[in-house]
């Protein structure tokens, strides 16, 4: 795959702290 998935998991758990920040 291309993208990291640390880097995915990183970004749903970020979305999830702060959503409504994109």
């Amino acid at each position: 795959m291309k993208f990291d998935k640390s880097r995915w998991l990183c970004r749903l758990k970020r979305a999830a702290i702060h959503p409504g920040r994109r």
